[in-house]
């Protein structure tokens, strides 16, 4: 699974009710191809669904978020923790090593080693 800063922020807007490319695009002062692209691996990844709807003034698709529990999930923690900047906590290659360590699947010393990143800075993230 692959999240980067972009999905997670668009995720979020999503969760707060942002159901269309033309008002993610708005809240985050993007253009709509590139908020395409974001919600593209969104839905590679499996936590968005777009569906068409003609309801929606001004927009053909509604996005929703996917009936997928890591979606879900996320979903839960965005709203029970509203100040924590999970972009910051999850994305790229984060989420790996904080699920590796958490499991132990790697010990944080192997972790620095390969990252090349200090055991401080590791563990201020996991």
């Amino acid at each position: 699974m692959k999240l980067s800063k972009p999905m997670i922020q668009t995720f979020k807007l999503i969760t707060r009710g942002s159901n269309t490319i033309e008002k993610i695009a708005k809240a985050q002062h993007k253009s709509i191809n590139w908020i395409t692209e974001v919600l593209q691996e969104l839905e590679k990844e499996d936590f968005i669904v777009k569906k068409k709807s003609y309801l929606l003034k001004g927009s053909r698709f509604s996005i929703e978020i996917a009936n997928t529990n890591h979606a879900i999930k996320l979903k839960e923690l965005i709203f029970e923790y509203p100040t924590i900047n999970f972009a910051d906590i999850l994305a790229d290659s984060k989420l790996l090593f904080l699920a590796a360590v958490s499991e132990d699947w790697i010990k944080l010393e192997e972790i620095s080693r390969l990252s090349k990143v200090s055991k401080y800075m590791i563990s201020r993230f996991t």
